[in-house]
């Protein structure tokens, strides 16, 4: 149904919601030494585009669709795990939100909110 006090019609694009998500992971198993086991994984993500309200005054708030890619290897040991990580690898900067400032002396800034830089590190981890 529409919703006049939202600004929204039925049929419209949801604020903030991509007509199209999708991921996916691909994890290969490997055994380097004897007793170690270890893997290589690659996680991928695409977001879709999406406005950040129903009204979309102003063209240059579409908030465009964006890709990350996330790699990982690890080694396993007993109850131990190495692994070494890089996220959001292409070093991609993604609109995630972006609205008009509710602070009273910026109410013209707009606000964005982005993904996280490319990360590179290193985790530890064991398990008992």
């Amino acid at each position: 149904a529409d919703a006049p006090s939202l600004g929204g019609l039925k049929g419209q694009q949801l604020e903030n919601v991509p007509v199209w998500n999708g991921n996916a992971s691909a994890k290969y198993l490997f055994n380097p030494l004897p007793g170690f086991d270890g893997f290589l994984r690659a996680d991928g993500q695409y977001v879709g585009a999406s406005y950040p309200d129903l009204a979309r005054p102003d063209p240059a708030t579409f908030q465009r669709a964006y890709a990350l890619l996330d790699l990982r290897s690890g080694i396993i040991h007993g109850a131990w795990e190495a692994n070494l990580f890089v996220t959001n690898v292409l070093g991609k900067q993604a609109a995630l939100s972006q609205y008009l400032s509710d602070n009273y002396a910026a109410t013209t800034r707009t606000r964005m909110f982005t993904n996280r830089p490319r990360t590179v590190g290193m985790s530890l981890q064991w398990n008992f």
